[in-house]
């Protein structure tokens, strides 16, 4: 499936400037693993020695299942990428798909080809969390002496599982029957470690509370203003994930602003006012007047917290 065709869906980051412009074919490339024997040279090597055939496009070395962290279980692809003259989309189409998933995409592609259903089908996929440099394209002359480029990946439900093939793409490039194999940290059901590392993580810190004394909305509804007193929470402890403001109704999170030069609007303690106050980024204006939300700072929280019009 040419993924390279839907970069609404898979570009997740502002756009970046490539190293170099690096091909594909085409971005749909049903490629063979790399073929592993021995070889004789003139009679004078005993040992078994690999010899690797490289293709035009996206060529997997290896594909690692490692540990569960509070991000999800991590996986690191090893990749080079060959005889490619211009990448077919965004580095952000960088992704992971099993083969199931892709079958099922492609068959309702085949039966629907509106674009905006399109758009809905992919999601069960592992994705980058953050825009990471693409390799340069290099001859398939100078392919075995060229090292491996990495990326990472955090699979947070588990869909990468030890022996069950996917589809690996790197900026529209892809790869079929990629089997995923064992990376250092390896455990069996990693995705519930991971669950519970991340809860672990967003507890807040002991004896602390929280208590909002209001959330504004300013600068045309794009900015929510919230004030609040906390106790046992240190300003260093609000800048990070863990502080949010959650929509019940939908699930989505709205983080800290952060500002070009000066950074996060992490909470600033407002001294004798005895509180503090933080920016949230209001996203496409979703947060309305009126409506009651979940305040987070720190692990703390604090629900049903109504939004006022500034």
């Amino acid at each position: 499936m040419n993924y390279s065709k839907w970069p609404s869906i898979l570009i997740a980051g502002s756009l970046a400037l490539l190293p170099a412009a690096v091909p594909a074919q085409s971005a749909h490339h049903h490629a063979p693993h790399a073929d592993e024997h021995a070889t004789q040279n003139n009679g004078n090597k005993t040992e078994t020695e690999t010899e690797t055939e490289f293709h035009k496009g996206l060529n997997v070395e290896r594909l690692l299942i490692k540990q569960p962290t509070a991000k999800g279980v991590e996986i690191e692809l090893s990749y080079r990428i060959v005889e490619v003259e211009e990448l077919p989309a965004h580095p952000m189409a960088t992704f992971i798909i099993t083969e199931e998933r892709e079958a099922e995409n492609e068959k309702h592609l085949e039966q629907n080809e509106s674009k905006e259903t399109e758009n809905k089908e992919i999601t069960e996929f592992v994705k980058l969390d953050r825009l990471q440099m693409i390799a340069m394209s290099v001859s398939a002359e100078k392919a075995a002496e060229t090292p491996v480029s990495k990326l990472t990946f955090w699979d947070k439900k588990g869909l990468v599982t030890p022996g069950k093939p996917v589809v690996v793409a790197v900026a529209g490039l892809e790869q079929h029957d990629i089997v995923p194999k064992k990376g250092a940290g390896y455990i069996s059901g990693g995705a519930l470690e991971a669950e519970r590392l991340k809860a672990e993580l967003e507890k807040p810190p002991a004896g602390a509370s929280l208590d909002v004394i209001d959330a504004k909305l300013s600068g045309n509804g794009g900015l929510l203003n919230v004030q609040f007193r906390s106790k046992g929470i240190k300003s260093m402890d609000t800048a990070g994930k863990n502080t949010y403001v959650l929509d019940p109704t939908t699930g989505n999170r709205y983080s800290v602003l952060r500002v070009p030069r000066l950074g996060m609007m992490a909470p600033k303690d407002l001294g004798r006012l005895g509180s503090s106050f933080m920016v949230i980024h209001n996203r496409n204006n979703e947060i309305k007047a009126g409506q009651r939300v979940s305040i987070v700072v720190a692990g703390a929280r604090q629900d049903n917290v109504l939004i006022l019009e500034n």
